[in-house]
């Protein structure tokens, strides 16, 4: 499952909401400052996306049979602000993972038996 909607924009939304419970993020249409490529990878056999943007794991993961989808926009690869952590939990009995930018859903995640799995980077949210 991917719980979170993506929007990508040239630049962040101007208003930023520090505690989003939309679920939205803001995402670069291009790379620059040193922003990193979320790429987007489909497992088709178990109906799982992951996004992520270390070259490593993608190489990895494309020997392992995901389809590479693309470049979905540029994220930073560290803190700037105003950006907030992207986080990525993976559920192994439902081969499932889930995004969220909150803290406070991260650990409810956690404790529904999703494991962080990794930061993914940093994020724009705009404020409704």
């Amino acid at each position: 499952d991917f719980d979170c909607r993506l929007s990508a924009s040239a630049t962040p939304a101007a208003g930023f909401d520090p505690d989003p419970a939309s679920g939205l993020f803001s995402v670069y249409s291009a790379s620059f400052g040193g922003m990193v490529a979320l790429v987007e990878l489909t497992n088709l056999s178990e109906t799982d996306t992951i996004y992520t943007s270390d070259s490593s794991e993608i190489a990895a993961l494309e020997s392992s049979g995901w389809i590479n989808e693309g470049v979905l926009g540029y994220i930073s690869p560290v803190s700037v602000s105003p950006s907030m952590i992207l986080y990525r939990h993976y559920n192994l009995s439902l081969t499932s993972h889930k995004y969220s930018v909150s803290q406070s859903e991260s650990e409810a995640l956690e404790q529904s038996g999703y494991l962080l799995e990794d930061i993914s980077g940093w994020v724009w949210v705009p404020q409704d």
